[in-house]
């Protein structure tokens, strides 16, 4: 199968979209979260959209933010579980914090980390992905 490939070097974006899937992948500037991203997952005020990729129904989403991981792992907690979300695991290991929920719908991963390098504005890095209860581990 064919791929259809745009690279923007100007405004710093990249996409892929595999022809006769559904599988996407955007990074780089101006790009957006998705329509069919779910609604019950909140995303992190103020954050700038990195990149987004969805591969066979599962779907990544990368954030960028000044706010520390502290504060960022902390909203998505509380959120995450205000949203019907049970928590799975939650670990906080060296400034980093990654923790998995599920519920009917799926499950959710959650990568937060400091930025190694880089925009200096961006100091935390946020990484959600979903995946549908049809595919997710059980």
């Amino acid at each position: 199968e064919g791929a259809k490939v745009e690279v923007d070097l100007e405004g710093q974006k990249f996409s892929y979209q595999q022809e006769g899937t559904q599988n996407k992948m955007q990074f780089g500037e101006g790009v957006e979260i998705p329509a069919d991203f779910p609604k019950d997952i909140p995303i992190f005020q103020p954050s700038r959209v990195k990149g987004v990729m969805n591969i066979g129904g599962t779907m990544n989403l990368n954030l960028a933010t000044e706010k520390p991981v502290s504060e960022v792992a902390t909203f998505y907690q509380s959120q995450l579980s205000g949203q019907g979300w049970s928590e799975v695991t939650a670990l906080n290991n060296e400034g980093q914090f990654f923790g998995t929920y599920t519920k009917e719908a799926g499950q959710v991963t959650l990568a937060i980390s400091p930025q190694m390098s880089g925009d200096a504005s961006d100091t935390t890095m946020i990484g959600l992905t979903f995946a549908p209860q049809a595919i997710a581990p059980q």
